[in-house]
């Protein structure tokens, strides 16, 4: 289980649902993520920014400097209304959440561990918006696809496909050395135009 604030920034997730909504897909209520499963999400509907920057309550409508004081406030003055909701914590193996991102990149990764991972991811996906075999139509022989089987092969191309112990290609910084040289040699240029534009009008 992670914090409680992290469950909070992930409560609503709209890339997974921004798809669904486009082509007005239902997302079935056996899918984890759909609101009515999530802690924490009655809490972020109701903050209330201020014109000043700060949180304000909109149960009590009590005013906080940050978002951590407004979260703690929630946490003793109003308790979830679901004690067994979704933790959306508990899929940020698979969300890429910033604490679990920075938890597990020193850890070791091994290949069963990846490969339960995507089948954790799969099971997920088909929850939300479940495969089924396309069909033919025997008139025009045009297969016949789900609008679900476009958002679940989309989100396992986009994420579940992304799932391994292999890192991605890290750029290395550019080097003092080269920082300086390029830096010389944008000078240089410049003095050299301005050279030319002194002997161009002295003559």
């Amino acid at each position: 289980m992670f914090p409680p604030n992290e469950s909070r920034s992930h409560a609503d997730y709209p890339p997974l649902f921004m798809p669904a909504q486009a082509l007005r897909f239902h997302v079935p209520d056996q899918c984890p993520l759909v609101a009515e499963h999530i802690q924490y999400l009655d809490h972020e509907h109701q903050k209330e920014r201020t014109s000043s920057g700060r949180y304000r309550c909109g149960l009590c409508k009590k005013q906080f400097r940050n978002e951590e004081y407004i979260d703690l406030h929630f946490d003793r003055r109003h308790s979830p209304t679901r004690s067994d909701g979704l933790c959306m914590a508990d899929f940020c193996d698979i969300l890429n959440c910033p604490s679990y991102t920075a938890q597990v990149r020193h850890a070791k990764c091994t290949h069963t561990y990846a490969r339960r991972l995507k089948q954790k991811c799969l099971a997920l996906f088909q929850a939300c918006f479940p495969y089924v075999e396309p069909s033919y139509d025997t008139t025009t022989l045009r297969r016949g696809e789900p609008e679900s089987n476009r958002l679940y092969e989309s989100m396992v191309t986009s994420i579940c496909d992304t799932i391994s112990c292999e890192a991605p290609d890290a750029v290395d910084p550019p080097s003092l050395l080269s920082v300086m040289a390029t830096a010389l040699a944008k000078f240089l240029c410049l003095v050299g135009a301005l050279m030319g534009l002194i002997f161009a009008f002295d003559r």
